[in-house]
């Protein structure tokens, strides 16, 4: 069974939010990559994945340092 993080903006899947979990954000955004997680990645909850969301998951990703 895969395991899946539930952790809101956990994009890469690793269960630890950082910068890489933006970028990776940025670039399912615009088609580059499919992320491992994208249920997890609408922060704003707008029904779409974008830059939007990779900066609000940059700002929780410094806060928690």
């Amino acid at each position: 069974m895969l395991f899946r993080s539930d952790r809101p903006g956990d994009m890469d899947n690793d269960g630890v939010l950082n910068a890489k979990d933006a970028l990776e954000t940025l670039k399912h955004g615009v088609g580059l990559i499919n992320g491992e997680n994208p249920l997890v990645a609408d922060m704003n909850g707008d029904g779409f994945i974008n830059a939007y969301d990779a900066l609000i998951i940059l700002k929780m990703a410094v806060k928690a340092n």
